[in-house]
């Protein structure tokens, strides 16, 4: 079997403040990722050619640690969306409908 042995005892909650994780990275902590970034934006922009294909998705894969999040995150909106488009009202529903219509190649 399990082999399980109940034990009772009192466990401390830990902090894990430090693993948490946000949207925002400020730029200047970033350094040497614009071309990578430039070139994301180009493959989302890029056309497609097949009228059955209605959005496009980039992977960005590799080992840990190498700033993949970091990545898909740095400005990525900036880039993709105009400025003056882009506050704190901004709501999901709004945002979708705005990259839909920025990333939809026109014909």
């Amino acid at each position: 079997g399990l082999n399980l042995n109940p034990k009772v005892g009192v466990v401390e909650k830990t902090n894990n403040e430090w693993r948490e994780t946000g949207s925002y990275v400020p730029e200047s902590n970033i350094i040497g990722r614009e071309d990578d970034k430039e070139k994301i934006v180009s493959l989302l922009r890029e056309p497609h050619g097949d009228p059955n294909v209605s959005f496009v998705a980039v992977a960005i894969v590799g080992m840990g640690g190498l700033g993949k999040t970091t990545l898909a995150q740095l400005n990525m909106l900036k880039s993709i969306l105009p400025k003056e488009k882009i506050d704190d009202t901004l709501t999901l529903d709004n945002l979708q409908s705005m990259l839909r219509d920025n990333l939809t190649v026109k014909l």
